[in-house]
């Protein structure tokens, strides 16, 4: 999906561990091959918690949104709050991007994300 490669290019931040260029160049790979994927905003009549889900693996990488946030994403909403946790979804989008490039979820987390508007 285009739209999530235009949100990453919009990202700012990162770290010297994972840099904001790295994960741009990730979901450019990922959009390419066509592997960003919408999940549902529930599951066995349970709200989906999480806004994405990374798989990275087996020679392959795929990325999957909620559907709410890759609605938000598509309208290039990037700067949007969602959930309680008072994040945007460029958090969101670079939180997936560090595990694209292997990082766990304790570093993922650690990275700090911003965005151009």
């Amino acid at each position: 999906m285009a739209a999530v490669g235009a949100a990453a290019q919009r990202l700012t931040g990162g770290s010297k561990a994972y840099p904001v260029a790295d994960v741009q160049w990730a979901y450019q790979v990922v959009t390419g091959s066509g592997d960003i994927y919408r999940m549902p905003m529930t599951a066995g009549g349970y709200p989906v918690a999480t806004g994405g889900l990374t798989q990275v693996g087996g020679g392959g990488a795929w990325v999957a949104f909620r559907s709410d946030i890759l609605s938000l994403i598509g309208a290039g909403d990037i700067g949007r709050t969602v959930g309680n946790l008072g994040i945007n979804v460029a958090t969101i989008v670079g939180h997936e991007g560090v595990h694209l490039l292997g990082g766990n979820e304790r570093q993922a987390l650690a990275v700090k994300w911003g965005f151009t508007p």
